[in-house]
């Protein structure tokens, strides 16, 4: 509810590879992953190369709140919804019988 989740699947990319940066409301995630040296290949199913994502973030979103995990080659960013577009809860109050009578 409060924060906006986004998972990228990097597989044998290192952290240090991979550079997330804000820009206006830009959210770049960038880096690059290097070929396995294996011999000749007959068969190449992960691609390798410099790679670029970027999301445009919504309007007041506070780049100094964002948080970036990366685990077993899944880096997972959690970006703070801002206040106006996060859902307002309205509590329901147990109203008084005469009100109900009326």
């Amino acid at each position: 509810e409060d924060d906006y989740v986004v998972m990228v699947d990097l597989p044998g990319v290192k952290s240090e590879d991979v550079s997330i940066e804000v820009n206006e409301q830009v959210l770049t995630i960038s880096g690059s992953r290097v070929p396995v040296e294996t011999g000749e290949a007959q068969l190449v199913e992960r691609p390798y190369g410099s790679f670029v994502r970027n999301l445009t973030l919504p309007k007041g979103v506070d780049s100094e709140q964002i948080r970036a995990d990366y685990s077993d080659g899944v880096l997972t960013l959690h970006i703070p919804k801002p206040a106006e577009i996060k859902p307002k809860k309205i509590a329901i109050g147990a109203g008084s019988k005469k009100q109900l009578e009326k």
